[in-house]
């Protein structure tokens, strides 16, 4: 009964940690990306460069992560 009781607490602790870390990776990508808007938007609007491309590049770029972290997961 007692070794049930570890068990169980070992595996609600576990996925307790997987959702933290889950959160705080969503977390951190999110911030990434809303700096990368906040920068390419600076970009077009103080440095001169293309006010499309600076306010596009975030999600061109996280498009392509994706599909490419999407790939290697399919091959795997």
């Amino acid at each position: 009964m007692e070794m049930e009781r570890i068990i169980t607490t070992k595996e609600v602790k576990a996925k307790k940690s997987g959702q933290t870390v889950g959160f705080i990776f969503g977390l951190l990508i999110s911030v990434l990306y809303w700096a990368m808007l906040l920068g390419g938007q600076t970009l077009g609007i103080r440095l001169g460069y293309s006010p499309f491309w600076s306010m596009w590049f975030p999600n061109i770029l996280a498009v392509s992560v994706g599909l490419l972290m999407g790939i290697i997961r399919i091959r795997k």
